[in-house]
Order: structure tokens, then C-alpha cells, then sequence
């Protein structure tokens, strides 16, 4: 099916409010990916919690919308 991606959806009520919007719009979409700056920091293989405060509920309403989440991880890794 259909995979909805963009170069960067700003927080999750954004990307939210674009699953949805396909769904009352009757359109077609199978997955919705978050490709970058969902970190903290370069280097960081998490979610910005100030940004996407609940990525555990996120991925459930999509789930439960018929979407799938596929969230791209730059290869980059923080010396730290």
C-alpha cells in the first residue's frame, strides 16, 4: 500500500493529525514513516519526548487506524 513520508514532521501531533486526515479523507495509506530530527541529539536512537511525549499511544492510534510507523534511525552514533 501506500507509504506517507516527508522530510520532517516537527512533533507527534502533527504527524497525528496527517494519519488522521487520510483516514476522513477515505485515502488509502498503509504506512507513515519519521525520517528525521525525532532525536534529542545526533547520535541519539530515541524519540524527543518534548516533541513526541508518547510514542507508545502514537503507534497504538495508528495501529488502530490500519497504519503501520516506520521510523528511520540515521547511522550516526554519539561518542559519548
Amino acid at each position: 500500500g501506500f507509504w506517507q513520508c516527508k522530510l520532517r514532521y516537527r512533533n507527534q501531533q502533527e504527524l497525528l493529525e496527517v494519519a488522521r486526515g487520510y483516514k476522513q479523507r477515505n485515502l488509502p495509506i498503509s504506512v507513515i514513516v519519521i525520517d528525521f530530527f525525532h532525536w534529542p541529539n545526533q547520535g541519539d536512537w530515541m524519540f524527543d519526548l518534548r516533541d513526541w511525549p508518547d510514542p507508545d499511544a502514537m503507534i497504538a492510534e495508528l495501529k488502530e487506524m490500519g497504519i503501520e510507523l516506520m521510523v528511520s534511525f540515521w547511522p550516526t552514533v554519539d561518542n559519548r
